[in-house]
């Protein structure tokens, strides 16, 4: 639930750690907290770090995880909170992993028998956990894209106007952007304008998707949202693409008796360009 720690392209062996805070700056937090009066934010942040102190300092008492994003075996993920609660097994220690980046892990590689032998790929807003499963589809043809950072392929490329070509892509990815953008639904027909006839979008955004309705934000809440999706997201996506596969990630949690931390209602929606075999699973 918080912001993950800043991504690079161009160094996809360097996973950012993420490190628990130490006492005294638990506390200082706590303190902040308080003062503001963000006494949800107290107690969620309070009780996640406690039993993260605990899972850290007393492993043997802890389950094994396991994160196939940077294949190591832990005694424990990261608890992450805000004011709205904690996310349970959320962070990987070694790599800052989140529940979905281990999902798209497993699924990525399902996609090599949908696309060309060597499918030209651009990653947008890039994250460094899923290079090795990205370019494992085709090393030579991942490009990477992003509005701020610097140390990408393709830098200060606005979704909602993207400077490429038509159909220069086969395959894009996409993952918690589009509740950032005012304008999701140009940002969505821009996704599907540079694909080619038979490319394929990975979506991913937050959201509810037990619910059918979109919640809009008259302004950006507290983590720069403009909204909270919901069910109605496929309408949107199939005003662009021709089918639209949602899957829930947490379908891939326990694949390989391994406990890799992967929440349910965790969707991703894979978009179709056009009409084809979508034996995906």
């Amino acid at each position: 639930m918080n912001a993950s720690l800043p991504d690079t392209s161009k160094n996809p062996g360097s996973f950012q750690k993420r490190k628990l805070p130490t006492i005294k700056g638990f506390i200082l937090s706590n303190v902040n907290f308080l003062v503001a009066l963000k006494l949800k934010t107290s107690l969620y942040y309070t009780i996640g770090h406690t039993v993260n102190y605990f899972n850290k300092y007393l492993p043997f008492l802890s389950k094994k995880f396991y994160c196939p994003c940077c294949e190591s075996i832990l005694p424990y993920f990261i608890h992450l909170s805000n004011y709205k609660g904690i996310s349970w097994h959320s962070a990987c220690p070694s790599c800052d992993s989140r529940s979905r980046h281990r999902g798209l892990t497993q699924l990525i590689p399902h996609l090599k028998k949908l696309l060309p032998i060597q499918p030209k790929i651009i990653h947008f807003a890039p994250e460094t956990v899923l290079f090795n499963s990205i370019s494992s589809l085709n090393s030579n043809s991942y490009q990477t894209s992003d509005f701020f950072l610097k140390d990408v392929d393709f830098s200060g490329e606005n979704l909602e106007s993207l400077s490429f070509k038509n159909a220069s892509f086969d395959l894009a990815i996409c993952n918690h952007i589009l509740e950032h953008l005012k304008k999701d639904g140009q940002a969505i027909s821009e996704l599907s304008r540079i694909l080619t006839n038979s490319g394929i979008l990975i979506l991913t955004v937050p959201g509810d998707f037990t619910q059918k309705k979109t919640i809009e934000h008259k302004n950006t809440d507290s983590n720069g949202h403009y909204r909270h999706y919901g069910k109605a997201i496929i309408k949107k996506l199939e005003e662009h693409f021709y089918k639209i596969d949602s899957i829930d990630l947490h379908y891939f949690n326990n694949l390989n008796k391994q406990i890799i931390a992967i929440k349910k209602n965790d969707f991703v929606f894979i978009c179709y360009k056009s009409k084809q075999k979508y034996n995906l699973l």
